[in-house]
């Protein structure tokens, strides 16, 4: 399995992007690099392991650090959901 963080927004300003991803590598350095293939949003990774209940941890762990990030994303429009293997929770 596979789960990440993902910030979507239906219409971007570039700076949006910029802003959001840049306090998200102040507080985990390289986890962002630029917006997805679409352009429109990004995603930070979140756990890679083989059992739920690691993911579940490791969500609450990173939704813990980025919690203002988080906040700020939304107020800029951003959807922000968890996705595990296209199951979003």
């Amino acid at each position: 399995m596979y789960t990440v963080l993902r910030f979507e927004w239906a219409d971007p300003s570039p700076d949006a992007l910029r802003q959001v991803g840049g306090r998200l590598n102040a507080i985990r350095p390289g986890s962002f690099d630029g917006p997805m293939r679409r352009g429109h949003d990004l995603a930070i990774d979140v756990c890679c392991e083989r059992e739920w209940s690691e993911h579940v941890a490791a969500a609450a762990v990173v939704l813990a650090e980025v919690g203002a990030v988080l906040a700020e994303a939304r107020r800029l429009g951003a959807e922000v959901t968890l996705d595990t293997g296209g199951v979003r929770w």
